[in-house]
């Protein structure tokens, strides 16, 4: 919904607009290790900038435990992870929003259709396809997540973050159970492959 909003917004006529367009894609190059020390920093209870921010606005009187406590630590990796993640589906659907012909909206506009009405009848129709390719990309992306969530929390606290990956890998090389690692990562395989023939069916459904 994030990366549909910023579509959204960066199709509009707006001044700086390849600016933003470019400026949008810094979030996604970045290296997921670099941005979750980053963001360590930002939520770190004693010396991070948004508790600070916090206290000397008078909002909380006592630090904030964003890595520390299991609800704060899991909502922190999802902040992290979308602002990530949203300007890559923002690219996605903004392809998707320059190539719609605008004869379509002059047309439903002359059959008297508001502008939400032409969303719903003309761009999201057309913008299907699109949406389900980003889809599927953030299944994938999120299922095997791994890189940030190991900086920011390593799983903790009491394994309220560990992801799939993270219990894969700590049961594969910390444990030593290979056996049982490697099952679990050819079941994770075969998740992801369903998932993906499940989208790429759907996708070719019109609408």
């Amino acid at each position: 919904v994030l990366g549909f909003a910023i579509a959204l917004l960066l199709a509009a006529p707006l001044r700086g607009r390849s600016f933003f367009r470019a400026a949008l894609l810094v979030p996604w190059v970045l290296p997921p290790a670099v941005m979750g020390f980053a963001w360590r920093w930002i939520f770190y209870e004693d010396y991070g900038i948004i508790n600070d921010l916090l206290m000397r606005s008078g909002i909380v009187d006592s630090p904030i435990p964003f890595l520390a406590d299991p609800q704060w630590a899991f909502a922190t990796i999802v902040f992290a992870d979308t602002w990530k993640t949203a300007p890559f589906v923002g690219v996605i659907l903004l392809a998707g929003l320059v190539v719609i012909p605008e004869d379509l909206y002059e047309a439903a506009a002359v059959d008297g259709a508001g502008r939400v009405r032409r969303f719903f009848l003309v761009t999201l129709p057309m913008l299907t396809p699109y949406i389900l390719t980003a889809l599927l990309f953030r299944l994938v992306q999120t299922i095997g997540i791994f890189d940030l969530v190991w900086v920011l929390t390593g799983g903790g606290p009491s394994s309220s973050t560990e992801m799939v990956s993270l219990y894969i890998t700590k049961a594969t090389f910390t444990f030593l159970n290979i056996g049982y690692g490697a099952a679990l990562s050819v079941a994770m395989f075969f998740v992801v492959l369903l998932l993906a023939i499940t989208i790429s069916l759907f996708s070719r459904r019109r609408f």
